[in-house]
């Protein structure tokens, strides 16, 4: 199968990632991205939004996008029938790390709101999938607060073809909208 080589960046701006109407309905993400459960089955997903308005409701989700440029991120939607029986995900195509002697995934996250859960990324190496990161409740203070990065070692997938997804958890209402921008995995340079 096709698979993505490194360096890998992804803004969330190309063709293919088109904004829904309010709340994110009726967005599309593009193949070989992967997104659960999909929008016709709930709007508790990941969604593509951009910085002409916030996320969708008031209270929660960013303002704007991690460069301020006014380009697109995705985000969770948590207004009804948002529940703590689904546990949307976004997943990336396939990475190749077959040359690589080890890799790195930075990326950005942006997560205001009173009721927000948690957020997890997680790795498959064609066995299972493997929790990397958990980033536990609210990291921001307001929409207009800056982007958080984060940075996840994977070393120990070189040599491998990997993919990576990011979980969301319910927090128990419409204020948690979780959001990611400027995914990035690359190989790092060598220190002396």
């Amino acid at each position: 199968p096709s698979s993505l080589s490194l360096p890998v960046f992804e803004n969330f701006d190309g063709f293919g990632w088109v904004r829904g109407t309010g709340g994110g309905g009726n967005s599309l993400i593009p193949f070989p991205w992967v997104r659960t459960p999909t929008p016709n089955v709930s709007n508790y997903t990941w969604h593509p939004w951009n910085s002409t308005v916030t996320s969708g409701a008031a209270n929660t989700g960013p303002s704007f996008d991690h460069t301020g440029n006014g380009g697109n991120y995705v985000y969770t939607e948590t207004s009804f029938p948002a529940s703590n029986a689904i546990s949307p995900t976004l997943e990336s195509p396939c990475i190749n790390l077959g040359n690589a002697s080890g890799a790195i995934m930075e990326f950005w996250y942006h997560k205001w709101g009173a009721t927000q859960g948690d957020m997890f990324v997680e790795v498959n190496d064609g066995s299972s999938w493997t929790q990397l990161l958990r980033i536990n409740g609210q990291t921001q203070t307001s929409s207009t607060a800056l982007w958080s990065k984060a940075t996840v070692n994977l070393n120990r997938y070189a040599g491998q073809r990997i993919k990576l997804r990011w979980r969301a958890t319910y927090g128990g209402s419409f204020t948690g909208d979780m959001a990611i921008d400027d995914v990035e995995i690359f190989e790092p340079i060598p220190q002396d």
